[in-house]
């Protein structure tokens, strides 16, 4: 599958528009939206610039190939476009977290959708929990977002 329209909307819907290089909350640098590395493979680095929304939004398409093959070789049922969408969201969002070995896709390829949906709200609030003694508003919304789109047919 490809990602559509929603899957960009939604990504852009949390991830803000920066122009410049900014350390995330993990310490890792990003640009645009959420973008950390560049289509040379390159990492982004302090210094960083883009131009404007239109060069953000060309870095976000590249920034979800990873994540569409991603899901695409892992999930082992059928998606509707709105569940491919939410997991390349999740999967761009949690980077380096394990999404092949996740309670969220062993639930989903047993085709327990509902609880693969509940699963979307853990992800990755323990990490936060632990790394900023505190869960992430924002991170919590998003989830509750991604877990809407999930379900919508």
């Amino acid at each position: 599958m490809k990602i559509s329209q929603n899957a960009l909307r939604l990504v852009k819907g949390f991830e803000e528009l920066r122009l410049n290089a900014y350390l995330d909350n993990f310490g890792v640098w990003t640009l645009g939206y959420g973008t950390v590395r560049w289509p040379d493979g390159q990492k982004v680095r302090q210094g960083d610039r883009i131009k404007d929304e239109a060069e953000a939004s060309d870095l976000l398409r590249y920034s979800l190939i990873s994540p569409s093959r991603i899901v695409n070789s892992h999930v082992d049922v059928r998606l509707t476009q709105n569940q491919f969408d939410t997991l390349v969201s999740i999967v761009y969002s949690i980077r380096g977290l394990a999404f092949n070995r996740s309670k969220l896709l062993g639930l989903l390829n047993n085709e327990e959708y509902f609880k693969a949906a509940d699963a979307i709200l853990e992800i990755p609030a323990e990490k936060c929990r632990m790394r900023f003694n505190r869960e992430l508003g924002h991170l919590k919304r998003r989830r509750l977002r991604e877990r809407e789109l999930f379900l919508t047919i």
